[in-house]
């Protein structure tokens, strides 16, 4: 399994909130997705499991219908790398708490 790598080569920890582009070349568009990385191989027994995924926060033109689908690590990174290089990479932008934060301010 590998770990999540931001745009400068620093691990993404547990529960980061994270920022990725996709560029849509058929529309010369791009698009900003959220998500929160759960990376469970970095927890210490027996909390520890082979288990990497991104919980996507929405972004792009889907409206919020697709938020909570669970993306792999790869999905994320190929996407994120797929852009012209000042676009690509993810980036790290908070935690999972700044959402609740953010939410609980409404």
């Amino acid at each position: 399994m590998q770990p999540l790598l931001d745009w400068q080569g620093n691990l993404i920890k547990h529960g980061s909130l994270i920022t990725w582009n996709c560029e849509d070349f058929d529309d010369c568009k791009t698009w900003k997705f959220y998500g929160i990385v759960h990376d469970y191989t970095q927890h210490i027994p027996p909390f520890c499991a082979e288990l990497q995924r991104v919980i996507y926060m929405g972004g792009g033109i889907d409206f919020g219908a697709a938020v909570g689908k669970e993306l792999s690590f790869q999905e994320v990174i190929d996407q994120s790398e797929d852009n012209e290089p000042h676009n690509a990479g993810i980036r790290v932008i908070g935690t999972a708490h700044d959402v609740v934060k953010l939410l609980g301010q409404l």
